[in-house]
């Protein structure tokens, strides 16, 4: 522990040292005492060292982590002939290790749910408050974070403080970026001195933090002899950390060798490694594992080689250092999941893979916030800004909007994502009809003692029952078995599906939730018997049909609806005078382009997705009618008509069949798809778009909610009845782009404000969402105050939507969330009342 600077220690000089715990209680009888030795002592930091040992006693000792962040302050006092002075510094106690694959915290292996985090403001740029940081810390803790790297830099060393206090793990980086001189300026021994002073400065600030696990030696900047010397001065100085850096090792097919980059990491920490790339690695050294085979230096680069086919000549044979076995590492992903816009698709496939692979071990979604700014237009309004708003050349448009908050911090949808697949409780039915659950406490230091549970039981989507939870206390990493009372009888009866909902809420207050503060959920569903099942909606007699000039109007109890005779358009429907569509159903196949399908004012993006879509003229099709016919089937009446699509003229691109089946108190759209050119397959959308009249403002559904969900996002989506207003279901992102969706509904219905229902159901579960923007709006604006709001509603009703995934940086939507077929075939139930 370091005292104050002098030439040369005083005579007499002592200092003492005492600890004390939360309660503010000493640990040692008597503070520790060591003399203040003389020059010979003095290290590079060009101080007097006075050195002092002991141990805590066993029965004093709290163990720091993200659950049981335990801080002690230690009181420094240096005595001396002319006088006494004091200092103090918070500090834990915990232990790190890599063990096999795993890195070990305190004896348990954790799974690390991480986050990486510029220091940003959409006022002060990069000068946050105390507030500002608290603000950060507490919604990653509420949202299951447990742990942030500081990319790039070294943060405020307040950041650190509430880390200690608040309980994250921390990976300190380095202000060491080389980026497109990426090779270059780590062996240029020009820069040598610079590494080692930037990771040597950081390390000597920031040892005493607790929460600081790992030291990374920088960011993008390739691998080389100054990432190494830096490496070995913190070996030196500070052996009770492992080392963090992407540069060294990789598990994807390239240059990277364990003989040299194992000096500068003891994790191997990728960015945006796709799963498919993750598991082959982990298959990988699984297979070395069980061949037991010596790995040595030679091995190494024979290994590489065969890994990397298009290296152009052998790997130098120059004499190795020992090499560490690249198997006693865990993968920890640098970056990963590329939060821009409307995206993290996949968190839940990422999650899966890292609880039951083996070696992987979570990783840091790429980032926190967006970094959006406030600028003030001509007319005195904001907007919130990003490159090239401000005349500045070279910029990188909105990609510096990438945040899972935005620059306001509100929450994206993926932050619900994120905090599903995170949370600290997991339930299981082990036998659903009698109320057998299984809870798992997926914590690694304390109990669930913390938490208080309830239930509540719905049919389809109707509260029937409800209650607390017998009390849960697994002890961390243990399960337990509860009951919760099933309900029987009347309340079941007409319901098609039973659905039982378990929440567990803070019941002891911690620094970062209030008692009563949802933690965790679970939902399990059970199908109801066909006995007690709705019956089918009985016929009564069917529409009638007559032809009106250039129309043919069908006359049923829901309305009249007029259907244009040369084209097949449903372009009326008439209730109680008012004419319910704003524009007639029609085939849709596109969507606004989300920053994941391909950042839309950059060039170069023609192997993305959205390269590939307006290609082929998906933002522009034109309607080709082939034929249109009507047809008397039992007690219905059928318009068919037969079309072709097409963006470039190509008229087999696209052949469809669309039905308008009218039955007394229902109609149908029926949608038949053949898709002619197998380029063609990967499509945004496939289903319905319909324009509704000014005023359906409320929305309701069943199914999951009540947040926007995708089908490679889907996690967050609570099965229930929701309610929402058109306006309250759009996702401000700071790109307007595709947003509002919600997956795997039932039904949703839309409500006017003169009382008039429209309510759809799918065939099977379908995608929905409304809003006052159409597709091709969302595509022209660049910013949020550019939208041009239409007072009318557009519904799509989509019996497949693309997921998002994370291509902006990163993989792009995994193949089972890209449709891949050449037939499609959609049907929609519609029904209006008042």
């Amino acid at each position: 522990m370091e005292v104050g600077y002098q030439a040369e220690p005083i005579a007499g000089s002592a200092v003492e040292v005492q600890l004390y715990d939360e309660g503010g209680r000493a640990v040692f009888p008597q503070p520790l005492s060591a003399a203040v030795e003389s020059k010979n002592l003095r290290v590079i930091t060009n101080r007097h060292i006075g050195f002092v040992e002991a141990a805590v006693p066993k029965a004093r000792l709290k163990l720091w982590s993200p659950e049981t962040p335990h801080l002690y302050t230690a009181v420094v006092t240096l005595r001396g002939p002319k006088g006494v002075s004091h200092t103090s510094v918070r500090l834990g106690f915990r232990r790190i290790e890599i063990v096999g694959r795993d890195l070990l915290l305190n004896g348990q292996r954790v799974l690390i749910t991480g986050v990486n985090r510029h220091e940003f403001h959409p006022r002060r740029g990069r000068a946050l408050t105390e507030a500002d940081m608290l603000q950060d810390v507490k919604l990653m803790k509420r949202y299951h974070f447990n742990a942030v790297r500081t990319s790039h830099y070294p943060p405020h060393e307040h950041w650190l403080d509430l880390c200690d206090e608040y309980g994250l793990l921390v990976v300190d980086e380095a202000n060491i970026e080389a980026h497109h001189h990426h090779n270059e300026v780590c062996r240029d021994p020009r820069y040598a001195a610079a590494f080692v002073d930037r990771v040597s400065r950081m390390v000597l600030r920031d040892k005493n933090h607790p929460a600081v696990i790992w030291w990374s030696m920088g960011n993008e900047s390739g691998h080389g002899p100054n990432h190494d010397a830096a490496a070995g001065w913190v070996r030196h100085y500070d052996p009770t950390r492992p080392l963090f850096y992407e540069g060294a090792i990789s598990v994807r097919q390239s240059r990277s060798t364990f003989a040299h980059g194992a000096l500068t990491t003891d994790v191997i920490c990728p960015m945006y490694t796709s799963i498919e790339d993750l598991r082959r690695w982990a298959d990988y050294v699984g297979r070395e594992e069980i061949s037991g085979k010596p790995w040595t230096g030679e091995r190494v680069l024979r290994d590489v080689e065969a890994l990397n086919p298009d290296l152009t000549s052998p790997l130098p044979r120059s004499p190795l250092p020992q090499v560490p076995d690249p198997r006693s590492r865990p993968v920890i992903l640098c970056e990963y999941s590329h939060a821009m816009g409307n995206s993290n698709g996949s968190l839940s496939d990422y999650f899966e893979l890292f609880r039951t692979v083996p070696g992987m071990q979570g990783g840091f979604i790429w980032e926190w916030c967006d970094h959006g700014l406030w600028q003030t237009l001509p007319d005195g309004t904001e907007r919130l800004a990003y490159g090239g708003d401000f005349g500045d050349q070279p910029n990188d448009a909105n990609f510096c909007c990438d945040g899972l908050v935005s620059a306001e911090r509100e929450p994206h949808p993926a932050m619900d994502e994120h905090a599903k697949l995170a949370q600290p409780v997991h339930v299981e039915a082990v036998n659903l009809p009698r109320g057998r659950l299984r809870v798992y406490n997926r914590q690694y230091f304390r109990s669930l003692a913390w938490l208080k549970g309830e239930y509540s039981w719905g049919v389809d989507g109707v509260p029937v029952a409800e209650g607390k939870l017998p009390r849960c206390a697994a002890v961390a990493g243990a399960s337990q078995d509860i009951l919760v009372p099933v309900p029987t009888g009347k309340v079941l009866k007409g319901g098609s599906e039973l659905v039982l909902t378990v929440v567990f809420r803070v019941a002891q207050a911690t620094a970062w939730a209030e008692v009563g503060t949802e933690v965790a959920w679970d939902q399990f569903t059970r199908a109801l018997p066909k006995s007690i099942r709705k019956s089918g909606r009985a016929v009564q007699g069917g529409p009638t049909v007559q032809v009106e000039g250039d129309d043919w109007v069908i006359t049923q109890s829901a309305g009249v609806s007029r259907i244009a005779r040369a084209t097949g358009a449903w372009h009326s429907l008439v209730r109680d005078e008012m004419n319910l569509w704003s524009a007639a159903p029609a085939i849709s196949l596109w969507r606004a382009p989300t920053d994941n399908d391909g950042i839309k004012l950059w060039e170069g993006q023609d192997d993305k997705a959205l390269g590939r879509w307006r290609g082929f003229g998906l933002d522009q099709l034109q309607r080709r009618v082939d034929t249109v016919k009507l047809k008397r089937r039992l007690d219905a009446v059928v318009v068919e008509t037969k079309i072709a699509l097409s963006g470039r003229e190509n008229w087999t691109d696209f052949k469809v069949t669309e039905r308008l089946v009218f039955e007394e108190k229902l109609s149908r759209l029926e949608l038949d798809l053949r898709i002619g050119d197998p380029a063609l397959y990967d499509l945004p959308r496939i289903g319905f778009q319909l324009g509704l009249a000014t005023g359906f403002e409320h929305v309701s559904w069943y199914g999951p909610g009540p947040g926007e969900t995708y089908s490679d996002r889907l996690a967050a989506g609570r099965i229930g009845r929701w309610e929402s207003t058109v306006d309250a279901m759009e996702v401000p992102y700071v790109m307007p782009q595709e947003n509002g969706h919600r997956e795997a509904v039932q039904w949703v219905a839309l409500r006017h404000e003169s009382g008039a229902v429209v309510r759809c159901q799918g065939v099977e579960p379908f995608g929905f969402n409304a809003s006052h923007y159409p597709a091709n709006e969302l595509y022209r604006a660049r910013h949020r105050e550019e939208l041009v709001r239409s007072p009318e509603v557009w519904l799509n009703l989509d019996g497949f939507h693309r997921g998002v995934g994370t291509g902006s940086c990163g993989p792009d939507t995994l193949p089972q969330y890209c449709w891949a077929k050449k037939r499609a075939h959609f049907a929609f139930e519609l029904e209006v009342s008042s």
